[in-house]
């Protein structure tokens, strides 16, 4: 529950009066929206609290230009894409959340200071997870657009989320409004999730090659990385890396061939759930992709070999997400070979796609990792978690 309110300072001298409304408060579990860089919008949107500079000096700018949100899902006020909080790097810590509990931030972005491709590219973070790797506003959706984009997070013990933001590879970040919404404020119908724990969904195969039915993906030229294993690994890992709770899912395989090298590997069956995109349904997951320097299994990888790996869903028609032509929330394909070198090694990556922009009406048979690369041999290994299918609001 939100609460609204008005503020009076008092002195020997008299009252000043009531102020214009204010707020919202926010009662533990609930909606939290804030308009960054700015004064709020009256009685949805609160003024910029809770952030920390945390590398430099930054500050606050008002465009007072118009920002279109023309066709923008889950689009804010006017008044919040015309403010801004900018800074080399800061950070905002959302307090008094309920504890250990899924919520989704949804970040809303604008360019609206003169900059084009390339000019601004930044990092954001949600509780140390990576989730944007220099976004670039511009080169995305163009100039004074609203961009919005939501990311699954699990509030911690002390019911906090932490959003960091830091400059990337030109110029630093900046940040138009935030919003956090728990599962009861209507943030969405949630379809499948698996974090790979004790009581989610556990997948129905382990180190199981797609070979249909439907267009499975199959494998040619992937072997196992190491120690004797025949096969590509596709399978439950406990305390080794996981982005939340102490389990993912392991991928690996070795790459035999610099000219067609695959691997499908089936995950989930979910046939009997019946779970049809709907034109606004979305798939989520976190990825993270080990290098040769990481200490688990780098010392079999090579190169950049193990971005080029995405998750892929098998159709009741027979045909398959890694072909329909989506794309990711910085454009990239969806397809295993679209993701390669798109993604960060050694720290956890989010990876959004809109599915009814490109699958809508299908129904989902299975949920597959694959491994697709012509370029380069060798190894490849890392961890999938926190995979969501929802019907945001």
């Amino acid at each position: 529950q939100s609460y609204y309110y008005r503020l009076k300072a008092t002195n020997s001298a008299g009252d000043s009066g009531y102020s214009p409304i204010l707020g919202p408060i926010t009662a533990q579990g609930q909606t939290v929206r804030l308009d960054a860089g700015g004064a709020g919008t009256g009685t949805d949107w609160s003024a910029d609290v809770d952030w920390h500079e945390t590398g430099g000096i930054g500050g606050t700018a008002n465009c007072g230009c118009t920002v279109s949100t023309a066709g923008v899902a889950n689009a804010a006020p006017d008044a919040v894409y015309q403010s801004e909080r900018w800074g080399p790097a800061f950070s905002y810590t959302i307090p008094k959340l309920t504890p250990n509990t899924a919520y989704t931030v949804r970040l809303h972005y604008a360019e609206t200071d003169g900059l084009t491709t390339g000019q601004r590219q930044f990092n954001v973070f949600i509780n140390q997870g990576q989730v944007e790797s220099n976004l670039d506003v511009y080169a995305t959706v163009g100039a004074d657009k609203a961009l919005v984009h939501d990311y699954p997070v699990t509030s911690n013990g002390a019911g906090d989320i932490s959003i960091w933001f830091t400059s990337g590879a030109a110029n630093g970040p900046d940040i138009r409004g935030i919003e956090v919404l728990s599962p009861s404020s209507g943030s969405g119908v949630t379809l499948f999730a698996s974090s790979f724990e004790n009581g989610d969904p556990q997948p129905t195969w382990t180190n199981t090659v797609d070979t249909g039915p439907g267009y499975g993906g199959n494998i040619n030229n992937v072997g196992g990385i190491c120690c004797g294993l025949t096969g590509p690994e596709a399978g439950v890992r406990t305390n080794e890396y996981a982005h939340t709770g102490n389990t993912a899912f392991v991928f690996s395989g070795m790459d035999n061939s610099t000219t067609a090298s695959y691997a499908y590997m089936k995950i989930f069956d979910v046939s009997a759930s019946a779970i049809t995109v709907g034109s606004g349904t979305t798939l989520s997951y976190w990825i993270y992709p080990e290098s040769q320097n990481n200490a688990i299994g780098g010392s079999y990888v090579s190169g950049t070999n193990s971005t080029c790996v995405a998750i892929d869903m098998i159709f009741s028609d027979g045909s398959t997400l890694r072909d329909a032509g989506a794309t990711d929330q910085h454009g990239n394909a969806l397809h295993p070979s679209g993701q390669c070198n798109h993604l960060t090694l050694d720290t956890w990556n989010y990876v959004a796609v809109n599915l009814g922009a490109a699958v809508a009406g299908r129904t989902i048979n299975r949920i597959d990792i694959g491994y697709d690369q012509g370029a380069n041999t060798g190894g490849f290994r890392g961890y999938v978690d926190d995979i969501l299918i929802d019907n945001p609001s």
